[in-house]
């Protein structure tokens, strides 16, 4: 019985090797490689760019002419005949301070050219500069005046009883204001302020990818065809007939003019600094659009050159009258200050 059960053991053992051996091999096919997916480029600022923009401007134009003229108690001074000089304290009371501020605004519009640099793309600091140039619309001529008393007549001690024409001071004629008259002082002024402006800035900012949000800073330039044009210091002579002594003495007299004071100025260029910052869009990886905001300070700090012959009015006999302290003082501070607020359109040139 042992035997048997061995046997049929080992007989199905060889059977089942045998029928194995008859079955397939079955293999492991080979994975598929995973699909490439194109990485998305990281956007930079760093590129030239060129663009344009527009916007409006409001100006703080303050044309302080810190000028006078000094009437006040001074020293008159007649020719005589024969020379020499007769001398009279006379209170002129057309003593004039002036000047004028002239608040306007108008549209601006330009162009610009820049480089920016950032060094990590994406978010992160971005650095640049700058330059732009741009034409001012508006109509800023301010005008002043100062004076305007008329012709003031005082009546002094003449110089003799022998009427000279063209020489001292006779006794008032009869119905006459007086013997001396000091002509109208009066003066007009004009400005044309700024016509154009540029900037050269460095900026830095902070990028949130495709935003930057930014200061600016540096120097600006501007000018106008005519910055300072004064005209007509005195208004002449403006003395009726009736006040000379006789026809011989209006006829000397009418040629006695002060010949008109003119002042200018020649700085047709100003030099200041701008100050500012904005929020750049990058609408496209080589377009961007901003919105800025600029303060520009101009200064001109002048002097003036002024003419004139110093006489500042006329005797009864004719004879000029004039002023050995003048008493003409100019010194000009045109700040030309103002805030603008633009819109600019960016064409960047290369993106890395």
């Amino acid at each position: 019985m042992k035997k048997f059960l061995l046997s049929s053991v080992a007989l199905l053992g060889l059977t089942a090797g045998a029928v194995a051996a008859d079955l397939p091999v079955r293999t492991m096919a080979p994975m598929a490689p995973a699909p490439m997916v194109a990485a998305i480029p990281v956007f930079t600022w760093s590129g030239f760019y060129a663009g344009v923009n527009a916007g409006y401007g409001w100006n703080d134009n303050d044309n302080d002419h810190d000028g006078f003229f000094n009437g006040g108690n001074g020293n008159y001074q007649v020719p005589l005949f024969g020379g020499g000089v007769a001398n009279y304290t006379l209170s002129n009371p057309n003593n004039g301070f002036f000047g004028n501020d002239g608040d306007d605004g108008g549209f601006v519009g330009g162009g610009q050219i820049g480089f920016n640099f950032q060094p990590v793309p994406g978010s992160g600091f971005v650095f640049g500069v700058e330059a732009d140039i741009q034409g001012v619309f508006n109509d800023d001529d301010d005008d002043g005046f100062f004076g305007n008393n008329g012709t003031t007549f005082y009546n002094v001690a003449p110089t003799g009883a022998v009427v000279n024409p063209g020489f001292g001071v006779a006794g008032p004629r009869a119905g006459a204001p007086g013997n001396i008259a000091l002509f109208d002082q009066g003066g007009a002024f004009g400005n044309n302020g700024i016509d154009w402006f540029g900037t050269l800035r460095l900026r830095g900012g902070f990028a949130f990818d495709r935003v930057l949000v930014y200061a600016t800073g540096g120097l600006a330039f501007g000018g106008g065809g005519d910055n300072n044009n004064h005209h007509g210091f005195m208004s002449g002579n403006s003395v009726p007939a009736p006040f000379f002594v006789n026809q011989a003495a209006a006829n000397a007299g009418v040629n006695v003019n002060n010949g008109g004071m003119s002042f200018g100025n020649g700085d047709d260029v100003r030099m200041g600094y701008a100050l500012g910052g904005g929020v750049e869009w990058a609408v496209l990886d080589n377009m961007t659009f901003k919105i800025e905001g600029l303060y520009v300070n101009l200064d001109n700090d002048n002097g003036f050159n002024g003419n004139g012959n110093g006489i500042v009015g006329v005797t009864n006999t004719g004879a000029p009258v004039r002023r050995s302290d003048m008493g003409f003082g100019f010194g000009d501070n045109n700040n030309s200050d103002f805030f603008v607020v633009r819109g600019g359109l960016n064409f960047k040139f290369n993106t890395f």
